[in-house]
């Protein structure tokens, strides 16, 4: 995953807007209450968001047949993400930033749809979408400071100018989603509204689903205007925005307990991960039971997969001497190195180098301090003298760690490799090893 830091422009503008108060008339009292208040500034923490999915739009504009006109459109690259996120208070809040098109008459702040699929259990298919819907209010004008802040582009006074919607929905496919096939098998069931806040009416929902007057779950949206060089990444002549939805994670908690209880869905984690990787794509279409249209920042094709479009089309695979190691290998072989054979207990020791491969196409995070670890009756007669020279290990890459056997007695001696990582299906790769001294 990458990180994704702002430019030090808050210094810059905590500079300029204390600088007149602060500072003395003498170019030596200015120059020394700069310097102060660069230092004060630089010691701010820096909002620190992380990018989910593909960040860039791979083919913008294609046709294949599921665009939905009069949607906010997604546009994005590498270094403008179009969906990011980070944690707040302790893991018990997120805020969720995605990057949508202006619409090209209808408003500057309206979104008519914006389905954020979710896929928390990492097994490359979305059990939910996040909903957000933003509706303008009659009378909002960029052109007055007092609506609109040109120097940072966010939306002042935001409740006279626009009202917003923020709830989960459960998904549900048509059977042959659980292949991971072509995205558009998957349908929204508003039946299963679960409301985080609807600003309107001021009301949240509770355990059952059931509104509530209030802003439960202190759920907030920001919406800031994306200023130049990024104001029209793709030159289509229409600018982008940048909606901030803040929200308590209880609020998914309330949802799943909720969601698990009903049929005829796909059971939901019972709370939000915050220290296993989750995946997500936002979805820009018109309707909230569809999930057609612009995905994952692009069209997709008959190959695409729902873990390729999340990013998170990941495929470990470990050899030795050439050979793959099945996970879960219980049987030693000379020819992948598994079997290490003969090694003196007083002058002898044997070296093994291990791959770790990478075949699919996205990065591959190692998960865990050691990457790689062992474990078994035997295991005090090896070492790992190697750990991975690259975590995470990207599409198509790959790295290695080297098993040194070194015996203190005589006997055969087996132990158990160890990788843990974030494939969704092989998280816990292990394998055995064996030497006789």
């Amino acid at each position: 995953m990458k990180s994704w830091k702002p430019s030090r422009c808050l210094s810059n503008r905590l500079i300029h807007h204390l600088e007149p108060v602060m500072c003395g008339r003498s170019p030596a009292m200015n120059y020394l209450c700069l310097v102060f208040l660069w230092w004060s500034a630089s010691l701010m923490p820096a909002m620190a968001y992380t990018t989910l999915s593909r960040p860039a739009d791979p083919n913008k504009g294609a046709d294949d047949g599921r665009w939905t006109a009069n949607a906010s459109d997604i546009v994005g690259t590498e270094s403008y993400p179009y969906l990011q996120y980070e944690f707040l208070s302790s893991n018990s809040a997120i805020r969720l930033k995605l990057r949508l098109e202006k619409l090209a008459s209808n408003s500057e702040l309206k979104v008519q749809s914006a389905n954020t699929l979710l896929d928390l259990d990492g097994d490359g298919i979305p059990e939910l979408a996040l909903i957000l819907s933003v509706t303008e209010k009659p009378g909002f004008d960029d052109s007055d400071a007092a609506d609109y802040d040109s120097t940072t582009g966010i939306v002042v006074d935001d409740a006279s100018h626009y009202t917003y919607e923020l709830y989960f929905l459960p998904l549900e496919d048509d059977g042959t989603n659980t292949d991971n096939v072509r995205p558009n098998n998957t349908t929204i069931d508003s039946a299963g509204k679960f409301l985080i806040y609807d600003s309107a009416d001021d009301e949240s929902a509770d355990a059952n689903a059931t509104a509530q007057t209030g802003n439960n779950y202190n759920a907030s949206l920001q919406i800031r205007y994306a200023l130049s060089p990024e104001s029209d990444l793709d030159g289509d002549g229409l600018s982008e925005n940048y909606y901030t939805a803040r929200f308590d994670l209880v609020a998914y908690s309330r949802y799943a307990a909720w969601i698990n209880g009903q049929s005829d869905y796909e059971t939901q984690e019972a709370s939000w991960p915050t220290s296993d990787q989750f995946y997500g794509v936002t979805v820009s279409a018109t309707q909230d039971n569809s999930v057609n249209g612009d995905i994952g920042g692009g069209a997709f094709t008959d190959s695409d997969s729902w873990a390729s479009v999340f990013g998170s089309d990941i495929e470990i695979n470990v050899k030795g001497n050439g050979t793959s190691i099945v996970d879960g290998d219980t049987t030693p072989d000379s020819g992948d190195h598994t079997d290490f054979g003969s090694a003196d207990v007083a002058t002898g020791s044997i070296s093994r180098i291990f791959t770790i491969e990478n075949t699919g196409s996205g990065s591959l995070d190692l998960t865990s301090s050691p990457n790689v670890s062992l474990s078994g009756a035997g295991s005090t007669h090896f070492s790992i003298t190697a750990q991975p020279g690259s975590d995470p290990v990207s599409a198509n890459g790959s790295t290695t760690f080297t098993v040194k056997f070194d015996p203190s007695a005589d006997g055969t001696h087996s132990a158990t490799v160890l990788i843990n990582n974030d494939d969704g299906d092989e998280g816990s790769y292990e394998f055995s090893i064996r030497g006789t001294a």
